[in-house]
């Protein structure tokens, strides 16, 4: 047998198995602490007392100590082994954002190593309070409470400490006469029962009850449809509606029933009268309605009746001929044209005076594809026509006419031809000869002038005729580019030797001292002596004039071509 001293606050540390284990107490006053460690494995885990948690600083939860009834008290199963824990002082526990913080008190328990909370040197810690937030809860711990912060949160409010899955415990009971007390641990006495008994002996039952006296309960709105309890004045305000204003003679049932002769199918009757009455609008009437017969000439919308409409047919046929005095006789005259007015009008509108003119085209014979013409006053003959003509006739409007016949805006170039034009802004159906590809579906009289495309790019370029076998520029193929070029030459040096008429003589034949025949390219040595003295005075240069290129006087235009 094992025993505790609990003066010492020492937890159980045998782990002999006994059937019964005794403890002598000395009529000590047993605290909840103590009471659990006399009922081990009889008492319930979970809080006894205390343990309270409350918002710490920043990211922390306080786990308070003192309560009502002085130190926290809580028991923790482990294995077989109930521990009973007393929180001395307050626990503070960091929490982490954006996760579900459940926070345990966590029992050790282990044969033959004494666990203590104040012996620094001992490994092995009987109890703790700590965060996990892997959602899960050890065998030796019970959940204390769980704190869910959100992310980016700074601090723990008291809306993230949730108990609902805390177990709260009690042991002992107090007896109280209080009704309306809501503590756990109070029992009611038998004066609290029979005083709550006598209470709802003054009730009514919530089924079917039997009100006495003047009750009383709340108006509804009008029109409250439901099964809200409806009072007199509801009642009132009701029959009131329903009335609304009718005489005093009608309002109520008896006299409405009086006044519909008390018939209690009063609308099929009515409705069985109505059907054998013809309605004003759009009657269908049967048997033989007779009516007034309106005097003659009368025009308005009284009804007419058959002897006003055979006086009407008398005197609208008169005394027309028998076969025309019917309205089908004179439609079948008239060809059953409900327009021969105008059928007539338009006839005689597409029709010419006879004269020599028309009798001329009459006398024509027919025959297709002729096209008439005049050989002279009032003669006319005749001539086949091309699928040319046909093609201009069938077009629809002159402009159809201009375009197929190729007479548009510069329709006298082919199509192709580049032109210099004197405007950035291009005329209708012309392109810039910039090097620019076209479309050769759009522009097919292009395309095949130019079949790769593409028209050349004429900015800032000269037209040379092609040589075409002439051998001036030979080799060269239509639309190919060729650069600039310098013919070669020769160069003038002027000497003055003051022994002569100021003759000009090339720089070779001066410094061979020799004569020579002629000039440029053309010059020949002939021999001899070039002067009498040694000493030759020149003066001789060649200089270098002009710009980045050579080209001729020009004036700037824009190339375009015809595309269409």
């Amino acid at each position: 047998m094992g025993a505790d001293k609990t003066n010492n606050i020492m937890t159980l540390s045998s782990g002999v198995s006994q059937p019964l284990l005794a403890d002598v107490q000395y009529f000590e006053l047993y605290s909840s602490l103590a009471l659990n460690r006399k009922l081990k494995n009889i008492v319930l885990p979970g809080f006894y007392c205390g343990f309270e948690p409350v918002p710490g600083t920043g990211l922390s939860v306080r786990i308070t100590s003192e309560n009502s009834e002085g130190k926290g008290a809580a028991s923790v199963d482990v294995n077989n082994v109930q521990i009973s824990v007393q929180q001395i002082e307050d626990v503070t526990v960091s929490v982490k954002a954006g996760a579900t913080n459940i926070i345990v008190l966590e029992a050790n328990f282990e044969h033959g190593v004494k666990t203590t909370q104040v012996d620094s040197a001992s490994s092995v810690s009987a109890a703790r309070i700590y965060a996990r937030t892997d959602n899960t809860i050890g065998q030796n711990q019970i959940e204390l409470c769980r704190v869910i912060v959100p992310g980016g949160a700074t601090a723990v409010t008291k809306e993230m400490i949730v108990l609902k899955y805390r177990v709260n415990r009690a042991v002992g009971v107090e007896f109280s006469n209080e009704i309306s007390s809501t503590e756990e641990r109070k029992a009611a006495t038998p004066l609290a029962v029979k005083t709550l008994h006598d209470l709802v002996d003054t009730k009514a039952p919530l089924d079917s009850p039997h009100l006495s006296g003047t009750p009383t309960s709340p108006t509804p709105e009008p029109g409250t449809n439901n099964a809200q309890i409806a009072n007199t004045a509801f009642v009132k305000a009701a029959i009131t509606t329903l009335i609304n204003g009718a005489p005093s003679t009608l309002d109520t049932l008896k006299e409405i029933a009086a006044a519909i002769n008390n018939d209690p199918n009063f609308s099929t009757t009515i409705n069985n009268a109505l059907a054998l009455k013809a309605p004003l609008a759009s009657p269908a009437l049967t048997g033989i309605p007779t009516a007034p017969t309106a005097a003659q000439g009368t025009n308005n919308t009284q009804i007419a009746t058959t002897a006003y409409v055979r006086a009407a047919i008398s005197a609208l046929v008169g005394s027309s001929p028998e076969a025309l005095d019917t309205l089908n006789e004179l439609a079948a005259a008239l060809g059953n044209d409900p327009n021969f007015a105008t059928t007539m009008t338009n006839a005689l509108a597409g029709k010419q005076p006879l004269d020599a003119t028309l009798t001329a085209l009459a006398g024509l014979p027919t025959g297709a594809n002729k096209l008439p013409y005049f050989t002279g006053t009032d003669t006319v003959a005749q001539t086949d026509l091309t699928q040319v003509g046909r093609d201009i006739l069938a077009k629809s409007n002159t402009q159809a006419i201009i375009q197929y016949l190729g007479l548009g805006e510069g329709s006298a170039l082919p199509v192709g031809v580049p032109v210099p034009w004197p405007s950035a802004t291009l005329p209708t159906g012309w392109l810039k000869c910039n090097g620019a590809a076209f479309d050769k579906v759009k522009y097919p009289r292009l395309a095949t002038a130019y079949p790769s495309g593409k028209l050349p790019d004429l900015r800032g370029e000269f037209i040379r005729g092609w040589d075409d076998g002439r051998g001036v520029d030979a080799g060269r193929a239509l639309l190919s580019i060729q650069t600039g070029m310098l013919e070669k030459h020769r160069h003038i040096v002027v000497a003055n030797d003051w022994y002569d008429s100021k003759e000009e003589w090339e720089l070779a034949t001066i410094f061979r001292r020799a004569y020579t025949q002629g000039r440029g390219l053309d010059a020949a040595d002939v021999g001899g002596t070039l002067i009498p003295s040694p000493t030759l005075h020149t003066r001789g240069s060649i200089g270098n004039t002009g710009g980045s290129e050579t080209r001729p006087r020009n004036i700037a235009f824009n190339f375009i071509v015809r595309a269409a």
